[in-house]
Parts: structure tokens; sequence; C-alpha cells
């Protein structure tokens, strides 16, 4: 009878497990910053295809990235699916807490052109189609 007993409770907690377990498995996470999903939220830099933060996204979290050439637009506006690298026109700066430095080279070499915290560039004029890299903080 106690052998029953505990077979019963041990079928009860592990079919608990496993349903809780299936559970985690099948619910969706939230979006968070950094995903890459052409949203510009709190948190992050921004990155646009064409002026007045138009067309192809690029949204990102990380303090800093070398070089843009593995990095696309997202989004599906005009230049979605293009690289970052030379292709960028406007940007804006939702970090919150420090400024982003855009530089014309790899590795933040080259000429650097400044978004101020919380600020956004609608056309970075003559520095079109030129940013490979950035860091901020």
């Amino acid at each position: 009878m106690r052998k029953s007993r505990f077979l019963q409770k041990f079928a009860g907690v592990a079919a608990a497990v496993t349903m809780g377990m299936g559970m985690l498995m099948f619910t969706a996470a939230p979006a968070s910053a950094g995903d890459r999903d052409s949203v510009c939220e709190g948190g992050e830099v921004c990155l646009y295809y064409l002026t007045d933060l138009n067309g192809g996204a690029w949204t990102i979290n990380d303090s800093f990235v070398n070089w843009f050439s593995d990095e696309i637009f997202y989004g599906g506006g005009a230049g979605t699916g293009s690289s970052i690298d030379n292709n960028t026109w406007s940007g804006r700066n939702r970090a919150s807490f420090c400024d982003v430095t855009l530089s014309t080279g790899t590795w933040q070499t080259g000429s650097h052109v400044e978004i101020d915290n919380g600020a956004q560039l609608n056309d970075f004029n003559e520095y079109r189609d030129t940013f490979s890299s950035y860091i901020f903080c």
C-alpha cells in the first residue's frame, strides 16, 4: 500500500513538472531591447537607411560594434536586407545614458560623428554612406 501511494505521488509530481516545462517551451518571450527588430526602443542606438529615420532600421543596445559589414537593416522599408556598412543616412540615440560616436573606419577609426544622449540626427549630410563602426559610453 505504501508503495502505491508513493508511486501515485511521484506520478502526480512528474506530470506537474512535465506540464510546467511544456508551458515554458511554448510561451513566447517578450521582445527586448537589442533584438534588431527595427523598432527603436529605449536603451538602443538606432540607425536608418534613409534620412529622417526612414527606411530599413538597425537597432542595438551593445556598447560597440567594430565593423558593420555583417549587420543588415530590418523592418521592410527601403534598404531592408542591405548592409549597415557605408549605407546609413540617419540615426537616433535612445541609449539614454551616454553619447554615441559613429566612425567612418573600423574599430572607431577615421572621421567621427556624435549623436548626443537622447538626440537624433535626421541627415548625416556629408557622412551619408560612410560609417563602419560605432561606440557609446
